[in-house]
């Protein structure tokens, strides 16, 4: 529990159990709370470096990339998709449908964060939030191609249409965003650019860790290797290396706001505040960098906290997915529609695992598909929070709808 006291407020200092610190550093509360759970908990150490790991390989490195096409793409072709606020309704819509089903969650936060910057209109995070599937389209793509192209096709289509319908029974104005063009020169952050080490150490493990997480989305073993007698394991070792550097760096950026600072993006990454950045780094690709790795450190934090809840959770309680489907009957894609309102790509990969194995049925997959947001849940939580869960219970109409549609027509 974090307790602030008035003379802490007034000395700009955020006080944690009697533990002082900077209010500009506020954010050393995430890894001082994993760090003292490692420390505390001998027998959930290896579970906890796995879901960093599981976080940044199945997650972060999609994410990085995603955005790196973005951000090159617009600055090389002027590409902007916050075009798309004057665009016609049905082009916004498609394209947002378009990012959404792309497999991976890169192209749904990034409409996410646009939708949070006031470029886009709540109708485009409905529409980005049902068309996407996450991760999981990795593995129904390798594994079940046919199956894959089917629930994305459907997710593309059913997105579009749950976006006509709240673009014409909600104004454009509601739950929207206006931009803050405001910025005082006493409230100037003027982030300076990464250090060159860091952006450097930071680019290796992204580079190094991009093979094994396209082995990984496409379910290919990775052998451990042998070094010095022991059995390395390069998923875990790079993946939870990368995630505690990028949480470090987040973490020890020093912002002025609290409460802010711990759960919107860094302004250095909006496009707005890019111009001392701009002027300070001698390359157009290290600055496309730059903005790479403030944006996904910022989204690997929740993701990484999300999936260690997850973990921990599942250790301490016993729960079990797929014990929730063992006679279900009518109740499976019910059930399949509720797992896909958990935030992240794990338990909805898990899903599409029970349905590759024959456990369950297609309803099921196909309700969560559209429930569920994957990753991009996040940063919509951490960003707009009325928007993220007004948009995610919106999702459960047209899941119910299509998820018992085929459950009576089919099975």
């Amino acid at each position: 529990m974090i307790l602030i006291s008035e003379q802490a407020m007034f000395n700009n200092v955020l006080s944690i159990r009697g533990i002082a610190l900077p209010e500009t550093h506020a954010r050393l509360v995430i890894p001082l709370g994993l760090l003292a759970i490692f420390a505390l908990d001998g027998g959930v150490r290896a579970l906890l470096l796995g879901a960093l790991a599981d976080a940044y390989v199945n997650v972060g490195v999609f994410v990085a990339a995603t955005l790196y096409v973005y951000y090159a793409l617009e600055r090389r072709f002027g590409f902007d998709i916050t075009t798309l606020e004057q665009a016609h309704p049905a082009k916004m819509l498609s394209i947002s449908a378009f990012l959404g089903a792309l497999p991976g969650c890169g192209g749904a936060i990034i409409v996410v964060s646009q939708y949070a910057a006031g470029h886009l209109p709540f109708a485009a995070v409905v529409t980005v939030l049902v068309a996407t599937m996450g991760d999981a389209a990795f593995l129904l793509l390798a594994k079940a191609p046919m199956t894959g192209l089917l629930v994305i096709s459907t997710g593309l289509i059913v997105g579009i249409l749950s976006g006509a319908v709240i673009w014409l029974t909600h104004p454009p104005e509601f739950l929207s965003h206006a931009p803050n063009t405001e910025q005082s020169e006493d409230n100037c952050l003027c982030l300076q650019p990464i250090p060159a080490p860091q952006l450097f150490l930071w680019t290796a493990l992204l580079i190094a860790t991009l093979p094994l997480t396209l082995a990984s989305a496409f379910q290919m073993d990775i052998p451990a290797i042998e070094l010095f007698g022991h059995s390395i394991e390069l998923p875990l070792v790079l993946g939870a290396s990368a995630a505690i550097l990028g949480i470090l760096m987040w973490a020890f950026l020093p912002l002025q706001d609290s409460y802010k600072s711990l759960v919107a993006e860094d302004s250095v990454a909006q496009q707005e505040d890019l111009t001392n950045i701009k002027e300070a780094i001698p390359t157009a690709s290290q600055g496309v960098m730059q903005q790479v790795i403030h944006d996904t450190n910022f989204i690997m934090v929740w993701v990484a906290l999300a999936f260690a809840a997850f973990e921990l959770t599942v250790h301490y309680t016993g729960l079990s997915l797929q014990g929730l489907f063992v006679g279900a009957g009518a109740l499976a894609p019910l059930i399949g529609i509720l797992i896909g309102f958990l935030p992240g790509c794990g338990p909805q990969i898990i899903v599409a695992t029970l349905y590759l194995q024959g456990i369950a049925p297609l309803s099921t997959l196909l309700g969560n598909a559209i429930s569920n947001d994957g990753d991009a849940l996040f940063p919509a939580i951490a960003l707009t929070p009325k928007a993220a869960v007004l948009a995610t219970l919106y999702s459960a109409v047209p899941a119910i709808m299509v998820g018992y549609g085929i459950y009576f027509w089919m099975e």
